[in-house]
C-alpha cells in the first residue's frame, strides 16, 4: 500500500520483499504483460521453465494451485486512498484464488433446537457418524 508515494521503483521493492521473506515472492504489477509474468515465474519456479522456454503460456490454474498451495507468493502494488491498483487487486484475487472443496470425512451434525436458559445459550444437535 502506498506506493504512490513510495521512493523506491517496484523492481526495488519486489527484491527488497523477496530477500526479507522468500524468493517465491513475485510482483503481480498491472504493467506487466503476461509474457513478462511469465519469465518471473519461470525464474522462480522450475515447473515453469520447461512452458516458458518452449513459447507456452503457463496456465493461470498452476499459477492459482502453487499459491494456493503456499509455494508462490503473489505481490501487488497499489494505493488505496488514491484507488490505484484496487482493480487489478480484485483482478488477480478473481483469476488466482482457488476454492476450497469440502468433502465430509465421516462425522455430521445438525442443530434442530436453540435455547437460552439464564444467559447461556444450548444447542441441540442430531450427531452422525459415518465410518
Amino acid at each position: 500500500n502506498k506506493t504512490d508515494i513510495c521512493i523506491k521503483f517496484v523492481e526495488e521493492l519486489e527484491a527488497d520483499i523477496a530477500k526479507a521473506l522468500s524468493p517465491r515472492c513475485v510482483a503481480f504489477h498491472e504493467k506487466y504483460s503476461k509474457n513478462e509474468l511469465d519469465e518471473k515465474l519461470a525464474l522462480v519456479h522450475e515447473e515453469f521453465l520447461d512452458s516458458f522456454l518452449a513459447g507456452e503460456e503457463i496456465p493461470e490454474g498452476e499459477i492459482a494451485e502453487l499459491i494456493s498451495e503456499r509455494r508462490l507468493f503473489p505481490c501487488l502494488f497499489g494505493s488505496a486512498l488514491k484507488t490505484s491498483g484496487v482493480e487489478f487487486l480484485l483482478d488477480v484475487l478473481s483469476r488466482y484464488t482457488l476454492s476450497p472443496i469440502y468433502e465430509p470425512k465421516g462425522f455430521g451434525a445438525k442443530i434442530y433446537k436453540i435455547l437460552y436458559h439464564g444467559g447461556t445459550r444450548l444447542t441441540y444437535m442430531k450427531i452422525d457418524i459415518k465410518a
